[in-house]
């Protein structure tokens, strides 16, 4: 049974770097990972185009331990090799 419930907002970024080359170039497809330990992981919505996305996003984690570390990473949608279909 946890200890503690840690209640995570993810609202936003601004200014990200595009990420993206080719023909799809000037925008980029961000989300968050959120890492406390091997069996606390989270991610938000992807969001496309955009280099300054919204995602309003809302994590639970239970929480066993006092001294834990947070760690959220913004990626692009390309590192989880997701095939790209524009229409």
């Amino acid at each position: 049974m946890p200890k503690w419930l840690l209640d995570l907002n993810i609202i936003e970024a601004k200014n990200l770097m595009d990420t993206d080359s080719g023909i799809t170039q000037g925008v980029s497809d961000p989300f968050c990972m959120i890492y406390l330990d091997p069996a606390n992981q989270g991610r938000t919505e992807i969001v496309r185009n955009d280099l300054n996305p919204v995602w309003n996003h809302r994590s639970v984690f239970s929480v066993f331990r006092k001294n834990i570390q947070i760690v959220i990473n913004v990626k692009e949608r390309a590192a989880l090799n997701i095939l790209r279909y524009d229409s």
